[in-house]
């Protein structure tokens, strides 16, 4: 009888390649919305002037 608990999986390298890229995607979109943020603040203290 086969121990079936012991098998050993190969890694599913295209899911953990998809986790790293929506990882990254998340964080670009972080960046970007902090940056816009800051343009807007700068924006707005423009215009009290």
């Amino acid at each position: 009888m086969l121990n079936k608990a012991k098998v050993e999986r190969k890694p599913d390298l295209k899911a953990e390649k998809e986790v790293v890229y929506a990882a990254k995607k998340t964080q670009r979109k972080q960046q970007l919305k902090e940056k816009n943020a800051k343009r807007r603040c700068k924006g707005l203290k423009r215009k009290e002037k």
